[in-house]
């Protein structure tokens, strides 16, 4: 085999190979979607290379006021309920999407705050009988999907408190200060 043959043979295979590794870097990130247990703010994990691609596909649009705080779970094992303190912001809510589907909001103006100070969100497929209830309509069949919690204009009052994310009675995502 001549050097011309040789060069025009291993061009060819790395043009076969470089897509193959490509999709496979885009695979893994897809399929390792475990929840790594503590929220991720958009801005400020984006040297992660997993939060870059979600900063391109989401978070191309954040305002310089705003603070969104992600967490990846799975709606699929079951219900989640959120337990947190309300932020001192002019405005907060939550929402949930799967891939580019938007899901509902629930936001400050809508959350019943309780005596002790603390909200619980449920997101879940079925709506609670008590009809006070803090409930985000999970639509059926999501799956894996992220939870975003927005902040927009916090005030000085810093740091915020993350909420505590529950499935079936087992905390999966604990909470945070930002």
């Amino acid at each position: 085999m001549n050097t011309s043959s040789l060069l025009f043979c291993s061009v060819l295979l790395s043009l076969l190979l470089v897509p193959i590794i490509i999709a496979g870097a885009a695979g893994f990130f897809l399929l390792r979607w475990e929840n790594i247990g503590r929220w991720q703010e958009a801005k400020r994990h984006e040297f992660r290379i997993r939060m870059k691609i979600a900063r391109w596909i989401w978070f191309r649009y954040i305002h310089l006021d705003c603070q969104y705080w992600i967490a990846f779970v799975n709606f699929d094992k079951g219900p989640l309920k959120l337990v947190g303190q309300p932020p001192d912001a002019l405005y907060w809510s939550f929402t949930y999407n799967k891939f580019m589907e938007v899901g509902p909001v629930i936001n400050s103006n809508d959350i019943g705050i309780g005596p002790n100070g603390e909200y619980e969100i449920l997101i879940s497929t079925d709506r609670p009988e008590d009809a006070e209830a803090n409930w985000l309509n999970l639509r059926k069949g999501v799956g894996r999907g992220v939870i975003y919690f927005r902040i927009y204009e916090p005030r000085g009052n810093f740091p915020t408190r993350l909420p505590s994310v529950f499935q079936n009675g087992k905390q999966i995502v604990v909470e945070g200060c930002s």
